[in-house]
């Protein structure tokens, strides 16, 4: 199963690189697309066995930065920064249907911490000048 995810992690990549023709998302080289998401997956995925190797709240504290960073990095990259809640919704139910307890509190956080550093990285020289994309109706 891990192989098939993998490949659609990569058809994801190579898609949003093919929907950069037609100005829906930020243009990127494809070897960014790729590398992002694969390592994001990877690191996403080694988290996720970490925490069911040995529950904790550390371990479930890794596994959220892990996922908020990766979405936060994605969204960036895409120039979807308003879709970043979205993903952080997809973050959230993942990790409260894995966690043990009321593990909203360290969720909450983690996306508080994400959304900072969307911020910080839009304001930071090397994406200042990429713009959010703006969809115009006819």
């Amino acid at each position: 199963m891990t192989r098939v995810v993998f490949a659609l992690v990569m058809a994801t990549a190579v898609m949003i690189w093919w929907l950069e023709r037609f100005n829906v998302v930020a243009t990127e080289p494809l070897w960014l697309l790729v590398v992002v998401l694969g390592v994001g997956y990877l690191l996403c995925w080694t988290a996720h066995l970490y925490y069911l190797a040995a529950p904790s709240p550390a371990r479930f504290h890794l596994r959220i930065a892990t996922q908020v960073t990766v979405a936060t990095i994605v969204m960036y990259l895409t120039g979807w920064g308003p879709a970043l809640t979205l993903g952080f919704v997809i973050v959230a139910r993942d990790n409260l249907t894995v966690a043990q307890g009321h593990p909203w509190r360290p969720i909450a956080v983690w996306i508080a911490v994400g959304l900072v550093l969307y911020v910080v990285m839009r304001r930071a020289g090397t994406g200042a000048d990429k713009p959010e994309l703006q969809f115009e109706s006819n």
